[in-house]
């Protein structure tokens, strides 16, 4: 995993394609390799950072402040883009991590992050095709597990922190559910 994240961060870092340098040696420390808030600034946002990763590692390592299941009873701000996400409200089935007492929740269904970190990136051609390009929206009747972060008032859901309402997926999050809540070594 280290490797991967040492080709992905020197792709992104010198906008090439591949990379033919080794990794540097592997650190002593654990296998688990975490991005922090201000690593993830300087050009590799935590979303890029775990994309690829099971629902239990992201349930057990990304940021989140409530975990539900539940299903989509309508859809706001469609049609949707990047800069502009739909808003969902979800009612609210079961709550596996996290408190939440109302039957349902409004969720800006957030998009998968753009690379821009240079510049102004509203200035940037490359931000303003993603800031337009269409984002779907969930459909009215879709049942998910949702790792929700709260801002400023209102829930979120990361690109890579919803998941389909199956038996594996739900499994898959309560594993790594337990696995955060396990004592650190």
């Amino acid at each position: 995993m280290q490797r991967i994240a040492f080709v992905s961060i020197c792709c992104i870092a010198l906008g090439c394609q591949r990379v033919a340098e080794s990794p540097p040696e592997p650190l002593t420390t654990p296998d688990i390799a975490v991005a922090t808030e201000e690593q993830s600034s300087a050009g590799m946002s935590l979303e890029h950072f775990y994309a690829g990763s099971s629902p239990a590692i992201i349930a057990a390592e990304f940021p989140h402040d409530l975990v539900i299941t539940g299903e989509v009873t309508s859809v706001a701000n469609t049609p949707a883009t990047n800069e502009k996400p739909p808003v969902t409200t979800i009612r609210v089935d079961r709550i596996l991590a996290g408190e939440y007492s109302k039957k349902e929740i409004r969720v800006v269904w957030e998009p998968f992050p753009h690379d821009v970190d240079w510049g102004v990136p509203e200035k940037e051609p490359r931000y303003l095709a993603w800031a337009k390009t269409p984002l779907a929206a969930p459909q009215i009747g879709e049942q998910f597990v949702l790792l929700l972060s709260a801002r400023e008032g209102r829930y979120s859901c990361a690109s890579i922190a919803r998941f389909s309402l199956t038996p594996e997926n739900l499994q898959q999050v309560e594993s790594g559910l337990s696995k955060r809540d396990e004592p650190k070594q």
